[in-house]
């Protein structure tokens, strides 16, 4: 082995001695920060709630805590778990990992079991979410759910796009993760689902901005057909002191704005569905 007995840390023992001394051997990969990148993201799995959006109104967010198919957890809809994207331009080497930790990096009270899955993408030019956990698009996995403060994978992912999909053990199973990315060649992490623009925070993306924008556009068009609404009652009103006992036309205008509010109902029962859609979905 062309051992030398200088001081450089290197050193020979007795193969007799060292079985007596030791009892452990690691080996550890070294991460140089010159050569692997690392990238950040925040999600969490929360129960859905209604929420109140400046300019859009009420809006429902997304419930993220279903859980993962199994026996015990039988009416989960695996693509409402957190889902992140990746894409990856060459042969890359990657160890994620997620923790249970908030963005201030603390820790909560509760380890819940949770696993995550590293899901070939459909070979679209965006990546979609995931609806199903199969052996033909899960390239890599942590294997069952444990309740551990935090999970890592190790892999080679060849070129292509990756969603990375987040769960929880059983549903109702609520709090926050963070999910990192070391490579040696750089990429980019992206949260798929749920939609980046939520009630506490602003759009990060393009397509998220596009719903927000489309979002208000819509809350806009209900107020004005409530202003409109509310010009025909007035005209309305003006209408009736001017024919004074005109019944006839008194009972007509009547009839004209029951259909008005009728019509500006229906309108903003369609603004509002139309916000929480794309809420949801995006621009459709």
């Amino acid at each position: 082995m062309n051992w030398t007995n200088e001081d450089d840390n290197c050193f020979w023992i007795n193969f007799d001695d060292f079985i007596e001394v030791y009892r452990e051997v690691y080996v550890c990969k070294w991460f140089d920060k010159t050569r692997w990148k690392e990238v950040e993201a925040h999600g969490k799995w929360e129960l859905g709630e209604k929420k109140i959006i400046e300019d859009v109104g009420e809006v429902e967010t997304e419930n993220t805590a279903v859980g993962l198919p199994h026996p015990h957890n039988t009416a989960c809809k695996v693509e409402n778990n957190p889902q992140f994207e990746i894409e990856i331009d060459r042969p890359t080497e990657v160890r994620i990992r997620v923790s249970q930790e908030d963005e201030q990096g603390l820790a909560s009270g509760v380890v819940h079991p949770f696993s995550f899955f590293v899901c070939q993408g459909d070979g679209g030019s965006l990546a979609t979410r995931v609806k199903e956990l199969t052996k033909k698009n899960v390239v890599a996995s942590t294997g069952v759910a444990k309740a551990e403060r935090a999970r890592e994978i190790y892999t080679t992912l060849q070129p292509g796009k990756y969603v990375i999909l987040v769960g929880t053990y059983v549903a109702e199973m609520d709090g926050p993760f963070k999910i990192s990315v070391l490579s040696n060649y750089e990429t980019e992490l992206g949260q798929l689902w749920p939609p980046t623009w939520r009630a506490d925070q602003e759009p990060e993306t393009f397509a998220g901005k596009m719903a927000l924008l489309g979002a208000k556009k819509l809350a806009a068009a209900a107020a004005a057909g409530q202003e409109l609404a509310e010009k025909g009652k007035a005209a309305a009103g003006e209408a009736g002191g001017l024919f004074g006992d005109d019944g006839a036309l008194e009972e007509n205008m009547d009839d004209e704005m029951k259909a008005l509010e009728e019509g500006d109902r229906k309108a903003r029962e369609a603004a509002k569905k139309k916000a929480e859609d794309t809420a949801k979905y995006g621009p459709q």
